[in-house]
């Protein structure tokens, strides 16, 4: 978790008290709070005293403030920014709590040179792909779904998608303000405070608390970060978050990129349908894999049927690859839900419960 220490400068005494309160106790970050309604006594504060952030009322932004000692000052104002005020950063002042919360790490991790330090939590990180050679198989829908699953379980998760042309903006609501290309130019960059970029970048799931990007810019913007980046940056997170689990959806293509990337998890989940062309594909995949003595990918592989269509038949205690499937997703015709322009995943439907018992037996497995 992220410390930051804030001060709040606004001549409302009620808006004060509430935005406080909700930074103090917003689970994200840690916001270590301070706040002043008269200019007299924050001027006095500011002399000796050090914040990250200044959250300040134009009305008390004058010249003689002493911001030598705070990293970011950010104008909150309900109205239009005074002319000599426009070098500053500002943000609406009348949002719901979380949005300026968002806001204020957005801003700071633009803003701030010096490296944040996040609490790692004490269990690890396991990096989990979900990798298919079938287009159509449900891959995406899966990934979404496993890492919800994880966050309704209490894993703090993390849903990074590889995929070039991204579909999950379909099933997870995304801006388009921050998204995963600014996070791809900040590894470019070396920029040290990624971890900040990280949490000012993110996008939170309401329903499960899964963090997730929404999708970059540009499909060639995947392709500018090399491989050697791209595992730079899942070690990074695995060694510098809180994050538990890191779901990584890749795309369909065999390349040297996804061999790579797939050699970093600990958990490998392939996923395939169950029509004799699909089942044909994974299997010359798997002796592909054989034959490159990737032994590390073959190893933590675990095999998943999903049943996209509804007249296929159920298949059990199937095996395939010297492999048992460990999970059998059967056809289901309530999977999403409509909700305005995107389509939600049903966790309750037949599809979330069998996602559901796999994180338990993982969770059972590591004896959380």
């Amino acid at each position: 978790m992220i410390r930051l220490n804030i001060i709040i400068a606004d001549y409302d005494k009620g808006y004060l008290n509430a935005i406080s309160r909700f930074l103090s106790s917003w689970h994200e970050t840690e916001y270590n709070v301070i706040s002043f309604t008269e200019k007299e006594l924050l001027t006095k504060y500011l002399e000796t005293a050090k914040a990250d952030i200044l959250l300040i009322s134009p009305k008390l932004m004058t010249e003689d403030i002493d911001l030598s000692n705070i990293q970011v000052t950010i104008i909150n104002t309900p109205d239009r920014v005074p002319e000599s005020l426009l070098t500053y950063p500002y943000i609406n002042k009348y949002q719901p709590g979380d949005v300026v919360a968002r806001e204020l790490i957005s801003i700071f991790s633009k803003n701030s040179k010096d490296e944040i330090i996040v609490k790692k939590n004490t269990v690890g990180t396991k990096v989990i792909g979900v990798y298919s050679p079938i287009g159509g198989s449900g891959k995406t829908t899966v990934s979404v779904g496993l890492a919800k699953q994880y966050a309704i379980n209490g894993f703090k998760t993390l849903f990074l998608s590889l995929e070039e042309m991204a579909s999950y903006k379909t099933i997870l609501e995304c801006n388009n303000t921050n998204n995963l290309s600014d996070l791809l130019y900040y590894i470019k960059q070396k920029n040290k405070n990624l971890m900040m970029k990280i949490e000012g970048l993110k996008n939170t799931d309401n329903d499960s608390g899964m963090d997730y990007f929404s999708p970059p810019y540009c499909y060639k913007d995947i392709h500018e970060v090399s491989i050697n980046e791209w595992i730079e940056l899942i070690d990074y997170i695995r060694n510098n978050s809180n994050y538990e689990r890191i779901v990584l959806d890749f795309d369909s293509n065999l390349s040297e990129k996804n061999l790579k990337l797939l050699q970093a998890c600990e958990e490998v989940l392939l996923l395939t349908n169950i029509d004799k062309m699909a089942l044909t594909k994974l299997n010359h995949m798997y002796n592909s894999l054989k034959k490159m003595d990737i032994e590390d990918v073959n190893a933590n592989v675990r095999i998943i049927i999903n049943n996209t269509k509804k007249d296929n038949e159920v298949l059990e205690g199937v095996s395939m690859m010297d492999k048992e499937v460990q999970i059998y997703i059967p056809y289901d015709n309530n999977l999403l839900i409509d909700i305005g322009e995107i389509s939600n995943i049903n966790l309750d439907s037949c599809f979330g419960r069998v996602l559901s018992d796999y994180v338990t037996k993982d969770i059972k497995s590591e004896g959380k």
